[in-house]
């Protein structure tokens, strides 16, 4: 039987990484609902804006309309990231396969699905993998205009700027923007890029601020410095040691210490560590003329990773894209068996147990089961309790202290609104 043309079995491989990540988008998505997919789907009823995340919320009330409870909105959220996802691989996979041949582009493609950071984000309610949608046109555009051509150099600035619209940190594509254009090209494709950019983001902001009813730049600057919901970061000496961390457990999943033994942490980093100098031992000496641009891209977003919450897989996956372009392996046994390998550990160690989880989603459950419309339900936050409400049409009213400590700066006057709220309820009975 004659063997199909080298480009079919290419498109044949590709494929069946998309339908395995889909496989696993529809099977294996997890039981919990995460935090920050909570706090989306309690606004889906609502009007405003999130400060960090433009686009999002706009997008998602347009999808899911007016279900009758917020579970049955899950589904079709979950939905929008896994597409996003499937899509966003397509884009890295025409970029890579461009500058560094269909054989290596299958295993960036491979690597990245498989990632940690990139494989978690697809099955959640969030924002990341619409935003990782836009970044891979703008890194893909920036690939197809790298000799020049002003038209790629204008789609790369536009799909930076939305992805801008969809996570805020992504201004930080801007140096990308700028290097990216080869030297005899460098001021028009740049000047092109920035302009597209920044006309978008424009838009964006001034739509946003309409919504919001915000009338100053102040006002503006002030509700977009909301996004770090009052929570800084402490720093100190374990930050760099921490971002380093960060940036290693999202290809590979390590358990942060308060989720399993110190045993585990520490075999998993081993792990983790092992699989990325793995990939750089087996890269050496190739992807140096895509060096430039993924520096340009990585390095800003690397450096804001080191300010805030370094050790969250949530910081690199904007920066997974374009590392690929440089760490995907050349084609053969031990680059394919280490895919593999990094695809099945995260799914045994972190996609599978997510998906096996369903006790917190029972407690939900029975909590909702004890509530009554009026009720108030007070908890810590950022556990279980913040599903209650949920699978509810009539749901009660959370009150997470954790959330208005953030909000009010500390936890004296967050206790006082709490004692306050818990008397406003009990005189009404």
């Amino acid at each position: 039987m004659p063997r199909p043309p080298q480009n079919a079995t290419h498109l044949i491989l590709l494929a069946g990484i998309l339908a395995a990540l889909a496989g696993v988008g529809l099977w294996l998505q997890p039981a919990v609902i995460n935090g920050d997919g909570v706090g989306y789907l309690k606004q889906l009823h609502g009007e405003g804006l999130s400060p960090g995340h433009l686009l999002y919320l706009p997008l998602i009330r347009a999808l899911a309309g007016n279900p009758g409870t917020l579970l049955e909105a899950v589904p079709l959220l979950r939905g929008l990231s896994l597409a996003s996802a499937l899509a966003a691989l397509l884009f890295v996979w025409d970029a890579s396969r461009r500058v560094a041949g269909p054989g290596r582009a299958l295993l960036a493609v491979a690597l990245l699905a498989s990632s940690h950071a990139f494989m978690r984000s697809a099955l959640e309610v969030e924002v990341y993998q619409v935003a990782t949608l836009a970044c891979a046109v703008a890194l893909w555009a920036l690939v197809r205009g790298a000799s020049g051509g002003l038209a790629w150099a204008s789609l790369a600035g536009a799909a930076a700027g939305v992805a801008a619209g969809f996570h805020s940190t992504l201004v930080l594509l801007g140096p990308a923007l700028i290097l990216a254009p080869r030297q005899r090209h460098w001021r028009r494709g740049a000047a092109a890029a920035c302009l597209s950019a920044g006309s978008v983001l424009a838009l964006i902001l001034a739509w946003a601020a309409w919504v919001q009813g915000l009338s100053s730049v102040q006002d503006v600057w002030l509700w977009l410095r909301s996004a770090d919901h009052g929570v800084p970061y402490p720093h100190g000496w374990r930050t760099a040691p921490a971002t380093l961390w960060g940036l290693i457990r999202s290809l590979v999943h390590v358990p942060y210490p308060h989720q399993a033994p110190l045993w585990r942490v520490g075999l998993s980093t081993a792990l983790a560590t092992a699989a990325w100098a793995s990939l750089l031992l087996l890269c050496r000496g190739q992807g140096r003329g895509r060096l430039r641009l993924t520096l340009a891209w990585a390095a800003p977003l690397a450096l804001f990773a080191l300010a805030f919450y370094p050790s969250d897989t949530e910081r690199w996956i904007f920066v997974l894209p374009a590392l690929v372009l440089v760490l995907a392996p050349k084609p053969g046994r031990f680059a394919t068996a280490l895919v593999a390998a990094v695809a099945l550990f995260n799914l045994a160690s972190y996609q599978l147990p997510a998906h096996l989880d369903l006790q917190d989603p029972a407690r939900a459950a029975a909590a909702e089961a004890l509530c009554q419309p009026g009720d108030v339900l007070i908890s810590p936050g950022h556990g279980w309790e913040e599903l209650v409400g949920l699978g509810s049409p009539h749901p009660p009213e959370l009150f997470p202290l954790i959330h208005f400590v953030g909000a009010l700066g500390g936890p004296g006057e967050a206790v006082v609104l709490m004692w306050r709220r818990i008397q406003e309820v009990h005189a009404a009975g």
